[in-house]
């Protein structure tokens, strides 16, 4: 077997793994928090808590990046911490959560869980750096750093899909420190395995060199402005496309009242059609992943449903429960898989409009972008469901979701024909 394929075996190995324990531990203490509480603000505190602290480390990333010498030293070393703080919540939830009656219990142990969730989303946030920096020593090409990115929302996927089953049957029929165990477990064989990855002494260069020409040069000024507005639309898309499946999921249940159908059953059924979908579009991508990017109408297609398809669920908001949730599920459902066909093809190009001095900088500015205003707009999304309730909320995120799809197709297709016309002039 040749070194990539270890190395990539070894990469979506580790990153499903993670990702099991980490979305598992995610999913199952918000729906705890939602269940126990019925706080919608505790819900909205866990998963903006997740990112905000994470924003000085993406903030510096390109000069954190450049002082480490070894990638996966720091992946070992990130599991390794997230095994060691899940230890002081295993041992509370042990000892105390044996009473479902004692209602200012649960209210602890929630914020429990939400002070130990921040601090594995700081520690997270170094992996994520690191885990992409690193293909640039496992990558030999651009095909393999394709390769690397289509297996890594595969590996995404196959962790959400894994870790929502697990988490059902855990929460169900077992005690929630044992979904803190299974967390605990996960970063302990991925952390190996990243360490065990065969890295290359050289960074392999993605991006085309810059050229030097008058008009090379403004054509270059006038790409660096479209591959901006791309990076950054596609940034924000991603902070909040998840809504739905994160604390939406919450939302959307509370807005039922006491009808029949509860999160603590119908949230996991949600959560694993999400990502029974999006494996679906992610399998497509790895196989597929070369032709999708190249064929252009493909492309156009599959924003302009991401832009457009979450309003058909508006036809649908008035009509009985059981025809709103079906049709609400269908609509979110089919975005997931359109979601996996974008997501792959838009870190593989954010590879290629930077050179490796200037990725860590714009990845950097875009996260903290991203996790900024994603942070503000999911606040307002709470405020707007808890005092208008939830059809508002899902009018503001599809309206959002709508201008960034909007700014993606502008910008890639605007940087294509600006670089189509540049190249008939040499010829």
């Amino acid at each position: 077997m040749s070194k990539f394929k270890i190395n990539n075996l070894k990469y979506t190995s580790s990153l499903t793994l993670s990702l099991i324990g980490s979305e598992a531990f995610k999913l199952g203490s918000s729906i705890f928090i939602f269940k126990f509480t019925g706080n919608l603000w505790l819900v909205t505190f866990l998963y903006l808590l997740l990112q905000l602290p994470s924003v000085l480390v993406y903030l510096f990333s390109s000069k954190i990046v450049k002082k480490v010498k070894s990638d996966k030293l720091i992946l070992l070393i990130c599991d390794l911490l997230s095994f060691a703080i899940l230890i002081p919540p295993l041992i509370t939830f042990i000892i105390l959560n044996k009473d479902d009656s004692n209602n200012d219990l649960k209210t602890t142990l929630s914020i429990i869980l939400i002070t130990f969730s921040t601090l594995l989303g700081f520690i997270h946030s170094f992996r994520f750096i690191f885990l992409k920096n690193i293909i640039y020593f496992i990558a030999d090409n651009n095909d393999q750093m394709q390769k690397f990115n289509a297996t890594n929302s595969l590996a995404t996927s196959l962790g959400f899909i894994a870790s929502t089953i697990l988490s059902f049957f855990l929460f169900k029929n077992l005690s929630f420190y044992w979904l803190i165990t299974m967390n605990m477990i996960t970063y302990l064989v991925s952390g190996i395995l990243y360490y065990s990855l065969k890295v290359n002494k050289e960074a392999t260069v993605f991006s085309a060199p810059t050229s030097t020409g008058d008009v090379e040069n403004k054509q270059d000024k006038s790409n660096l402005a479209k591959s901006w507005m791309f990076i950054l639309s596609g940034s924000l898309l991603i902070g909040i496309f998840l809504f739905p499946n994160t604390s939406g999921l919450s939302q959307y249940f509370n807005s039922f009242g006491n009808s029949e159908y509860k999160i603590d059953n119908w949230g996991f059924y949600f959560s694993i059609i999400f990502a029974t979908f999006s494996l679906i579009g992610v399998v497509i991508v790895y196989f597929f992943q070369s032709k999708i990017k190249k064929s252009k109408p493909l492309f156009i297609a599959i924003i302009a449903v991401l832009g457009t398809l979450n309003f058909v669920w508006l036809f649908f908001i008035n009509s009985e429960a059981k025809v709103n949730l079906i049709s609400y599920v269908s609509i979110i459902a089919l975005q997931q898989f359109t979601y996996s066909l974008f997501i792959s093809i838009y870190y593989s190009t954010s590879y290629e409009l930077f050179s490796k001095s200037h990725f860590h900088k714009q990845n950097g500015i875009a996260i903290v972008f991203r996790i900024l205003l994603s942070s503000m707009i999911s606040v307002l999304f709470t405020l707007i469901s808890t005092k208008a309730g939830y059809l508002y909320t899902y009018l503001f995120y599809s309206l959002i979701v709508f201008i960034c799809a909007t700014g993606i197709l502008v910008s890639s297709l605007t940087y294509k024909k600006r670089k189509d016309k540049i190249q008939s002039k040499h010829n």
